[in-house]
């Protein structure tokens, strides 16, 4: 027996098997979240915490040799975007200590 889902437009019960809704032709396979599924690759690349910590010693780089106004900006930028993805990640890793 093929297990039967829900379509989540039209309410329409279909065979799982199927990637589309054949009533509305809505995309299931996008519907249907899987908690199971990893991160790829790129996701746990970003997501390390080495990132905020270069983006933070970057923006100190242009803020200290910088001779013109927009490198001081772009040191400011890079180095409260590097505090914010440092927050993200520890915040991330704190509910999720698995990854």
């Amino acid at each position: 027996m093929v297990d039967e889902i829900t379509c989540i437009e039209c309410g329409c019960e279909i065979d799982s098997n199927l990637s589309y809704c054949p009533n509305c032709k809505c995309n299931v396979e996008l519907k249907k979240p899987n908690k199971n599924q990893k991160p790829s690759s790129k996701q746990k690349l970003f997501n390390h915490p080495i990132w905020g910590i270069a983006y933070i010693i970057i923006g100190i780089w242009a803020i200290v040799t910088g001779t013109e106004w927009y490198f001081y900006l772009l040191g400011v930028v890079l180095v409260v975007f590097g505090i914010h993805k440092l927050y993200i990640t520890y915040k991330e890793r704190k509910n999720n200590p698995e990854v």
